[in-house]
C-alpha cells in the first residue's frame, strides 16, 4: 500500500500473469500520483475500459456509473443504519438475555467455530420458518457479504 500511496508499483507474481497490458497501463495510470492520475473520464476512455464495455449489453456512461455509484452510497448508508440500529439493541440487553442470546448461538453452532453458517442456521431453523425466509433474513444480516 505504501507503494502504490508513491506511485511506486511492480507486476510481479502469479496474480499478474494473465493480467493484460492494457489493465495493467488502465491500474498504473489509475494509481500514479495526483497530478498524473487519470480522471474517471479519462478512465472511461482507456482502450481496456472500451474493449470491456464493447463486449457488455449495457452501454457504459458516466450516467450508469454515477447512477451505480448513488445506488451503492444508498447500500451503504442503510447498511450502517442497521448496524447502528442492532449495535443499539444489543448493548441494551441485560445479562440475562445476553446469556439466553449466547445459549441460542452455540446450540445453531454445530461445527462449533464461532461462526453461524447459512447451513447451520437454516437446520436451526427448519420446521419453525420457511426456508425462503430464513435466506432473506441470512441476507438481510450478512453485512460483509460472506456467507
Amino acid at each position: 500500500i505504501r507503494k502504490v500511496k508513491y506511485g511506486q508499483f511492480n507486476w510481479i507474481g502469479p496474480s499478474w500473469e494473465y493480467i493484460s497490458t492494457d489493465a495493467k497501463d488502465l491500474i498504473n495510470r489509475l494509481i500514479t500520483v495526483a497530478p498524473k492520475r487519470l480522471t474517471a473520464v479519462e478512465a472511461l476512455d482507456h482502450p481496456w475500459v472500451k474493449d470491456l464495455a464493447g463486449s457488455m449489453s449495457i452501454p457504459l456512461s458516466i450516467e450508469s456509473l454515477q447512477d451505480s455509484v448513488n445506488k451503492m452510497e444508498s447500500y451503504k448508508k442503510c447498511m450502517n443504519f442497521k448496524r447502528m440500529i442492532l449495535y443499539f439493541i444489543a448493548t441494551r440487553l441485560n445479562a440475562t438475555q445476553t446469556k439466553e442470546l449466547e445459549t441460542i448461538f452455540k446450540r445453531l453452532d454445530i461445527n462449533h467455530d464461532g461462526r453461524l453458517s447459512r447451513e447451520e442456521i437454516h437446520e436451526g431453523l427448519k420446521g419453525k420458518f420457511n426456508p425462503a425466509a430464513i435466506d432473506e433474513l441470512i441476507n438481510e444480516m450478512d453485512f460483509d457479504q460472506s456467507g
